[in-house]
């Protein structure tokens, strides 16, 4: 799965589902992928239609414009997904270093 950016946190929803702000993105990306490895009514919604069923098992909102592909590996098929290429400006890279998240840089995942 595609790393995210989340917003809008209203509360979790999974029975087990933590405080999502307070969870990174690496935890609610296992989360997910637990979750769909357990439930395949969950997974088959998260192959569906992504934005729904984050929405549904965390309460997050994924921002309008922002694509989640979810793919699903299989025995002759495997999926590496590449961190993209842009590179930050100089004023970004000090703004970053100094402890700004990403999301106010403007920066998605």
């Amino acid at each position: 799965m595609a790393c995210v950016a989340f917003v809008e946190p209203d509360g979790p929803r999974g029975a087990d589902a933590m405080n999502s702000e307070t969870r990174s993105v690496t935890e609610l990306r296992a989360h997910l992928i637990e979750r769909a490895a357990t439930d395949e009514a969950f997974r088959a919604r998260l192959l569906a239609d992504p934005h729904a069923a984050i929405r549904e098992e965390l309460g997050l909102t994924v921002p309008p414009g922002f694509t989640i592909k979810v793919h699903e590996d299989v025995a002759d098929t495997s999926h590496l997904v590449l961190p993209p290429v842009a590179r930050l400006a100089e004023a970004e890279m000090k703004r970053a270093a100094g402890g700004v998240p990403r999301y106010q840089l403007g920066l998605r995942w």
